[in-house]
Parts: structure tokens; sequence; C-alpha cells
């Protein structure tokens, strides 16, 4: 980001530093559920008698957080966001809640995954030797409504990382918006031999996946899942062996190439992957 990029950014910023004016933001986005809401009703809503200082917090929002319409105001897309980001919590101190020990063995050494939520992070990994399967933010909001459900915590961040899991290997970014690229890689060091490792060049948000994680949605393994009378949302990612890197194996170290199959039933889906991590070659085989 360059200074002039940075001075946008900060002025932004700078515009929302009253808490008069997130008020007026917050209390638009409950009003605005029935369409353009008048001056007089916005002002009685926010509960500011003085309409000059009113009008005052007003008017440095209009245009770049909302929209001065024929029957009052609306949201513009940002302030939209704004809302968004205010009311998943993020402004405020993530929650406290009990690591949720689940029935998914870890790849590396055996013992049972735990899914953990630190600092607005949500992780699954294995307490004894570190390997992480799934490393993500979620919105502090969404674990303080759930914080007394454990199987409905689980479920929220095992919805959230199949999501994000997708757009990255579609593609676009989770984090941005932007291209993200994939490479696959081998590393000897890592806990799986070989890894796709995904990376936007906009805001240099990085992911890592096995390859079966990165191919967790292509149609193949959909159709050959629901063909074993499957669905891959029926469980989280973290439950599927091959999402945690079983059945991966190398086809040719140079160019690097690896096949990932998937065994149901007497039946196996194989898909090759090449060094930019595009499936090159599929076929099931029956035993």
């Amino acid at each position: 980001m360059d200074a002039r990029e940075a001075e946008v950014v900060a002025d932004a910023f700078d515009v929302l530093s009253d808490p008069l004016r997130v008020r007026i933001l917050t209390t638009l986005w409950e009003e605005d559920r029935r369409g353009p809401t008048s001056y007089s009703e916005l002002q009685s809503a926010v509960g500011v008698r003085d309409s000059g200082r009113f009008n005052y917090h007003l008017s440095k929002l209009t245009d770049r957080y909302l929209r001065k319409v024929d029957d009052g105001y609306r949201l513009s897309p940002t302030g939209l966001q704004v809302v968004d980001l205010v009311e998943s919590g993020a402004f405020g101190e993530a929650p406290d809640v009990d690591d949720i020990e689940t029935d998914t063995p870890c790849p590396a050494c055996g013992r049972n995954l735990v899914a953990r939520y630190d600092d607005a992070e949500h992780v699954v990994d294995c307490p004894d030797c570190g390997l992480a399967v799934s490393w993500l933010t979620f919105p502090p909001a969404g674990v303080e409504q759930r914080r007394d459900d454990p199987e409905a915590l689980l479920e929220a961040f095992s919805v959230r990382s199949r999501r994000m899991a997708a757009m990255g290997s579609h593609g676009v970014c989770p984090f941005c918006g932007r291209e993200m690229d994939a490479t696959l890689v081998a590393d000897e060091d890592a806990p799986l031999p070989y890894m796709v490792r995904k990376h936007c060049d906009g805001c240099h948000g990085t992911m890592r996946s096995s390859p079966g994680a990165h191919l967790h949605d292509h149609p193949a393994v959909v159709a050959f899942l629901w063909d074993q009378g499957d669905r891959l949302d029926d469980r989280p990612l973290w439950e599927w062996p091959f999402v945690l890197g079983e059945g991966c194996s190398v086809v040719s170290e140079e160019p690097l190439r690896v096949r990932q199959t998937i065994e149901r039933d007497g039946e196996r889906l194989e898909l090759d992957v090449d060094a930019d991590a595009e499936v090159a070659a599929t076929r099931r085989v029956r035993e």
C-alpha cells in the first residue's frame, strides 16, 4: 500500500472515530429493514435532540457510508460492511470457550484432534504433536451465541472452514476477494510431504492445505462420494481421511505431480495433480 492509499484508509477510519457516527450507522441498519429512514425518524431512533449536532455527524457519513435518497437515508455498501464488522464482535473481546475434543485421530500421531478458540481464531489441531488441520478466524459474536452448545459451535467452525477452503481452491482469496494462485510444493520438514500453497499477491494472504483438502469439492470427488452414499458436508472437512493426507502419493518429482486416491466400498477415485495444483487426470477403478 502506497502513501496515498494509506491516507485514504486513515481518513475513512477517522470519519468513524466518533461514537455517535457509529450509532447512526447501526441504527440505520436496524431501521433499514423497513426501507429508507427519514431524517426525523433516524434522529429520533438515535436519540439525539440537538438537530445541529445530529446533522453535522450525519453529513460526515453521507456519500461514503450512507446514501441520501428520496425517502430518507440508506446504508451504502461500504456502510453495510462496516456494520457487518461491528456486529461480528471484531472490536470487542473474544469470548473464552472450552476446548472441544473431536473423535478424529491426528494423521501424524493418532491422538484425537482438539478444536479450540483463541484470540478470535478457530484452530483444530493435535495437542500432542501440534499438527494443525484447520486454522482460520471466526467472528466472536458467532462464538458467543454458541458458547454453551459445543456441537453447534463445532458445526459452525466446520461450515466456515469448508467455505473458506473452497474459495481458496477456486482461486478467490477469502480475505480480500482478489485472485489467489495455487502451487503444489514438496516439504520434507512438514507433517505432510506434499502441500498446496495458495497465495494472494494483493493482501498477501496465504493458505496451506493437503492436496485432498484442495480438491475436496472438485466435481469428481463430490460425484464419487455421492455415488457411495456420502455427502461432503455431512461431516467436517477434518474428518475425511483424504483431507488429512491419506492416499496421497508422488507420481513424478520433476515436474512435481502427485496422485490423490480416495477409496470407498471396493472402488477408488484417482486424481492426478500437477505443479500448478490443477487436476490433470481423473479415473475410477473398481477392485
